[in-house]
């Protein structure tokens, strides 16, 4: 991935603004409370769509209404790959996906990897995102 789009990630993801949820790009509860997985906080800084109600559809936006019951796959939309110059969208930065099964940061988001942890490994294999 593009170096300096990692580094915006990795101070997003440790900037403390971003409340973190799994699942989901993003989600929205009752009393208006919003929360991202770490794919999602990446579409934040993107700038790159939009949320939108009718959940996921390429070109269109990123995904949810963040409301509570709505959600979408946790994959990001090409336009954010594109931009970030990420190789997949789900953030594998393995060699092999059957070996490196773990190495996926949208599974280890909704495994509870921390915001924290997460940016470790962006930081540590941007090249290989």
């Amino acid at each position: 991935m593009k170096k300096a789009i990692a580094t915006r990630w990795v101070k997003a993801l440790r900037s403390g603004k971003y409340s973190q949820c799994t699942g989901s790009l993003s989600k929205e509860s009752p009393d208006d409370e919003v929360s991202y997985c770490c794919l999602g906080v990446l579409c934040e800084i993107s700038e790159q769509g939009k949320w939108v109600p009718e959940g996921y559809r390429e070109g269109k936006g990123y995904g949810a209404t963040r409301k509570e019951a709505a959600h979408c796959e946790g994959q990001l939309p090409s336009t954010v790959v594109k931009w970030a110059g990420l190789k997949t969208d789900d953030g594998f930065f393995g060699t092999n996906r059957k070996t490196d099964a773990n190495k996926e940061l949208a599974t280890l988001n909704d495994e509870g990897r921390s915001f924290k942890q997460l940016a470790n490994l962006i930081e540590k294999h941007w090249k290989t995102l």
